[in-house]
């Protein structure tokens, strides 16, 4: 058997479709740890919003904030995403939008469904499975924060 034909055998193959592999696997790993934007005093861990349909006009998005170390408020959200991004106590949609979000010092808190979340409105397109897109919160001591919201990535 030559040199060169030594090189291709299975168990060549085979470990280097295992390297290609954890290769792979430590990309992905690497990806999903990198939701998770820093402010001061704050961590805001994976933003996230399920995909939309066609023609649908709003959208919640959703995320926790982690190692909150001081009381803050989130004022403000923005995106070219949609026309306007409202501050939403819960899901209850005659409520109307809040002015700000009130924001205590915990280890953890959670911006979900039935919780307080933001609401995007006017969807200039629709939120396609598998995307990211941005968006700016502002928080009164914390100031602005850029995120990647991760759309059907619960």
């Amino acid at each position: 058997m030559s040199p060169s034909q030594r090189r291709f055998t299975p168990a060549w193959r085979a470990a280097r479709l295992l390297s290609a592999g954890l290769t792979a696997l430590a990309v992905l790993v690497g990806a999903a740890q990198a939701h998770e934007y820093y402010a001061a005093g704050l961590t805001f861990v994976h933003p996230w919003a399920d995909a939309s349909a066609l023609g649908a006009t709003d959208a919640a998005v959703y995320f926790k904030l982690a190692n909150v170390r001081h009381d803050d408020r989130l004022i403000s959200a923005t995106s070219r995403l949609a026309e306007r991004i409202e501050l939403r106590a819960g899901d209850d949609d005659a409520a109307p939008p809040l002015p700000a979000i009130e924001i205590s010092a915990a280890d953890e808190l959670v911006f979900g469904p039935d919780r307080p979340h933001l609401l995007l409105r006017g969807l200039v397109a629709p939120l396609q499975w598998g995307r990211s897109y941005g968006m700016r919160e502002v928080f009164k001591k914390a100031g602005a924060l850029d995120v990647q919201i991760s759309i059907g990535a619960h």
